[in-house]
């Protein structure tokens, strides 16, 4: 009798060309009503099978007329993630999920996918209850542990899940940095972090070949969804910890991984490109401080000098002439962050010098990218002495690289650091430069705003 209620309740919906939020709340009522009593049995399968059935609905219907943002504090939807945590503890304890069940798996990530791209300070709350529950957070984290430790080989379909929801949290978390630091996400950043940690990842990344023309959906979560929600995680009251934490294997990995690899580098695809880029990105997130820096020295005297092949590749630079993707543009500019942060150091500013690396810097200054333009005059900024800076052409672009960048934290204060370290490299090198440039006054108007 349930499964019947429910597939009326569908049924009217996908019927009425245009349905008002009351009709469609005394529907969902209808269905929460019947889904309810078919959770509270022992076996959960009518229950998963009606969850199959409302999300075919939510997928095939037209979005706006059934998954409207004012519908998400809806019980439904509540349900719709119970649903997911059965099944993720299912496949996690070994039972074999049907075809119908890996279905609703990918239905249903997508669609929160959907729905978190909506998320705004109207209903945040929502979204908070919603997703910050402990008993799916958990179910997840148990999934990632699973991965880490026992090198778990899943089905790409439900590793791809997974994939999609750490991305949902990711974006929850990176839109709303007061949740990052909510106990329930971080016990699943604990996870992720030793996933990255981890001999899997390591080996994961040897695997790869230059020739590979696709990512695995493997190569994907271990080497790009993992690193990008730790990176996601900056000026979290718990940063110094999951930075130290991760110290302790990643300096060591990405010697190993850079060593491999940096022979091939004219081979590089898109594929390797991807995957490299966020090496760079975890290496310069746990890069920072002058007192790590001195007790990691030689550590970073062997990376940096991957770092430098990198950014003198003849094959790396051929790319930025053209269409800059995002994989290259973040392999290039946090390459060359990593190098900023080292050249704060006297010791490394030295090493950076004698390389005579300011021609490889002037090329890197006309890609098509602005956050590579921005971070390689932050660079120069600090390797150039004044007479040299002087010869630079076209002080207004800089000016106007610089003022964009400005601009871009003026109103996120969570990124104070990257705005001070950039302030620094104007304060006595590119004012002395563009102080003839009538744009200066604009810059200037713009930092003066940031304070």
């Amino acid at each position: 009798m349930s499964s019947e209620i429910i597939s009326r309740s569908c049924f009217k919906i996908k019927q009425q060309d245009h349905i008002t939020n009351e009709e469609l709340t005394l529907l969902f009522n209808d269905i929460v009503q019947e889904l309810s009593k078919l959770k509270s049995e022992t076996s959960k399968d009518s229950f998963i099978r009606a969850i199959s059935e409302i999300i075919s609905l939510l997928e095939n219907e037209d979005t706006e007329k059934v998954c409207k943002s004012c519908m998400f504090n809806h019980e439904v939807f509540v349900l719709i993630r119970d649903a997911l945590i059965i099944l993720f503890n299912k496949w996690r304890t070994n039972e074999t999920l049907n075809e119908q069940e890996i279905v609703l798996l990918q239905k249903t990530s997508e669609i929160f996918w959907n729905m978190i791209q909506k998320i705004t300070d109207t209903n945040v709350v929502v979204f908070k209850t919603l997703l910050l529950n402990e008993s799916f957070i958990e179910s997840i984290k148990l999934c990632v542990d699973d991965i880490t430790a026992n090198g778990k080989q899943s089905d790409d379909h439900i590793l791809s899940v997974l994939d999609t929801m750490i991305w949902v949290l990711g974006k929850l978390m990176n839109d709303r940095k007061e949740v990052q630091d909510d106990p329930t996400l971080l016990t699943l950043l604990d996870s992720i972090v030793k996933c990255i940690c981890s001999a899997r990842y390591l080996d994961t990344f040897k695997q790869l070949c230059p020739e590979d023309s696709e990512v695995t959906v493997t190569t994907q979560f271990l080497l790009v969804t993992c690193p990008h929600y730790v990176i996601y995680y900056y000026d979290g009251e718990r940063m110094e910890e999951i930075v130290s934490l991760m110290r302790q294997t990643k300096f060591d990995h990405y010697l190993e991984i850079f060593g491999q690899f940096m022979q091939s580098i004219e081979k590089w695809n898109s594929s390797l490109i991807k995957a490299m880029s966020y090496a760079t990105g975890i290496l310069q997130y746990i890069s920072a401080g002058e007192v790590q820096r001195q007790k990691y020295l030689d550590l970073h005297l062997k990376l940096m000098d991957y770092i430098i092949v990198i950014l003198k590749s003849p094959n790396i630079n051929e790319l930025l002439k053209g269409y800059v993707t995002t994989a290259l543009s973040r392999l290039i500019y946090t390459a060359i962050v990593y190098l900023f942060g080292l050249s704060i150091d006297p010791t490394f500013l030295t090493i950076i010098k004698e390389n005579e690396l300011a021609q490889t810097f002037l090329t890197l200054t006309e890609a098509n990218d602005d956050m590579i333009q921005v971070n390689t005059y932050r660079l120069l900024a600090m390797i150039l002495d004044e007479n040299e800076i002087k010869t630079l052409a076209n002080p207004a672009k800089i000016t106007r690289v610089f003022r964009d960048y400005i601009e871009m934290f003026i109103d996120n204060m969570l990124r104070k650091m990257v705005l001070q370290n950039t302030l620094l490299s104007l304060k006595s090198r590119y004012f002395k430069m563009i102080s003839v440039e009538k744009s200066v006054n604009t810059l200037l108007l713009s930092i003066q705003h940031c304070f």
